[in-house]
């Protein structure tokens, strides 16, 4: 800005050009800043959402799986001896990218011989009378989702006496989790200790260049009971 005196006035002669242009620059520079802290903040905010999401994911599915894998007992749950991978409670297929988990035992009660399986929650409905039991779960992945699908009877029913894993056939499956690139499952036990391990491979996240991967390890408990104390195990 220029200011000139003439006969004891002040005149302004306002910004010159380069003036106007300096404080353009000045001003665009000061925009593309703010605006550039802006765009910063949305991504990392996304970037947040996106990786509270999948942790709630790994949670969730460690949880339950652990759970369904954990209480999973058949007839030869309480045998301490090495028992056939087809025979356990717990199986997982021949590709790794399904497993299915049985809860069904035939005890004798005063006498009568009846057909017991798992309390029904979440899977069944426990409002009957007498409330459904959970004999069989499985679970596969299948085209980026986690599913399972579930058998329920109710207790000492004709229909709990056919007890068949061919049950499952043609059984409706729920999505546990989507969004996934891969889950494994694989047997890391030796037939009388039963562990398995559950690999869930997630897609990338913001800068991120490849998949993440997280594997936990999930022991039967009653076989584990078994084999260390067979006195002790129980369903």
């Amino acid at each position: 800005m220029s200011i000139s005196v003439r006969g004891g006035a002040c005149v302004n002669k306002g910004f010159s050009l380069v003036e106007l242009m300096i404080a353009l620059v000045i001003g665009l520079i000061i925009v593309l800043g703010a605006g550039q802290l802006v765009v910063l903040g949305v991504q990392s905010f996304r970037e947040m959402d996106e990786l509270a999401r999948r942790q709630e994911a790994i949670r969730y599915m460690a949880d339950i799986l652990s759970e369904d894998m954990r209480s999973a007992f058949n007839r030869n749950s309480q045998n301490e001896s090495v028992i056939a991978a087809d025979q356990q409670a717990v199986q997982v297929s021949a590709d790794g990218k399904g497993l299915t988990l049985e809860y069904f035992a035939e005890i004798e009660i005063a006498g009568v011989k009846t057909t017991i399986g798992r309390k029904g929650l979440p899977y069944c409905d426990v409002s009957a009378s007498p409330p459904e039991q959970l004999h069989w779960l499985r679970y596969e992945f299948s085209e980026g989702d986690l599913k399972v699908s579930h058998v329920c009877h109710v207790e000492g029913s004709e229909a709990a006496s056919d007890h068949s894993i061919d049950n499952l056939d043609g059984v409706a499956s729920e999505v546990v989790v989507s969004d996934l690139v891969d889950v494994t499952f694989s047997d890391a036990g030796d037939g009388v200790i039963s562990s398995f391990d559950v690999a869930a491979t997630f897609p990338p996240i913001g800068e991120e260049v490849s998949s993440k991967t997280f594997t936990f390890l999930v022991t039967n408990r009653i076989k584990a009971m078994a084999a260390i104390n067979p006195s002790s195990s129980d369903f």
